[in-house]
């Protein structure tokens, strides 16, 4: 997900607002972290367990609970993401520029190579 978005982002950064931005990822890591936080706290005991961070799959380092690189990738990289594809398709898509029959294939080979090598990564930590 991190190439494409930002090869979209390349091309879309000057239509962003940085400090509507900073207002988006600042209330995602607030509200989406005591999230969080509360799902991780709750542990196997809840009826509702969501999840919780084995040392194997993470970096091992954690904030309350939560790992690191959940709190950076998902919910800071995350809206910065959404927010790049959102103005790529108002800019290029909704305009004409760039025809849908080319966006939608190149998308498609995105998602399932993207698929492929977490297949492969995936496969082989189980060996």
């Amino acid at each position: 997900m991190a190439i494409p978005a930002s090869i979209v982002l390349f091309f879309v950064y000057d239509l962003i607002n940085i400090e509507a931005l900073i207002v988006v990822i600042l209330t995602s890591l607030f509200i989406g972290g005591i999230l969080e936080i509360w799902a991780v706290k709750q542990g196997r005991g809840d009826k509702f367990y969501i999840w919780e961070y084995s040392n194997k799959t993470t970096l091992g380092k954690k904030i309350l609970g939560v790992a690191v690189e959940d709190l950076i990738l998902f919910l800071i990289l995350t809206p910065i993401f959404c927010i790049a594809m959102w103005e790529f398709v108002k800019k290029y898509v909704v305009t004409g520029n760039i025809p849908l029959k080319i966006v939608l294939p190149t998308g498609l080979i995105f998602i399932f190579i993207t698929y492929f090598f977490v297949y492969r990564i995936t496969n082989k930590n189980k060996k």
